[in-house]
């Protein structure tokens, strides 16, 4: 059963991060290493742990900076599809590299049927940006 999951969780990253086109859906941004491994990551919208699906609509390729912010709650996509900054999260000078994504669209697949689902996001907006200490 722990292959399975490992594979799955390859599997995940896989299709996200290329469907993303290896770039941060966020800021564009991703380092790349000398043999073309990319730091950008696969986040699950909805958390393995609240039973997030190993879906690519569940899941949004993403810097490593960014994913933390996304997991911490300090960002979310609106239902506009733009990046959302918590005003708390930006008030701290160490945050300030948010500024340049907050407000931005969020950048969208190649394959726009791989876009991250509506009711994906809207649950990540109200459990886990919404309940986050930042104001």
């Amino acid at each position: 059963q722990a292959f399975q999951r490992i594979a799955r969780s390859r599997a995940f990253r896989s299709l996200v991060c290329s469907t993303y086109d290896q770039r941060c859906a966020m800021c564009g941004g991703g380092l790349v290493n000398a043999v073309g491994r990319s730091e950008v990551e696969a986040a699950h919208i909805i958390g393995r742990g609240a039973k997030g699906a190993d879906d690519v609509r569940n899941g949004l390729a993403l810097c490593r900076a960014h994913h933390w912010a996304f997991d911490q709650g300090m960002v979310c996509v609106n239902p506009n599809h733009h990046v959302e900054v918590k005003l708390g999260a930006l008030a701290l000078a160490n945050n300030q590299s948010l500024q340049a994504i907050n407000g931005k669209p969020l950048r969208a697949p190649a394959n726009v049927s791989f876009s991250a689902h509506p009711d994906a996001l809207a649950w990540h907006r109200t459990h886990v940006f919404g309940t986050t200490e930042f104001t």
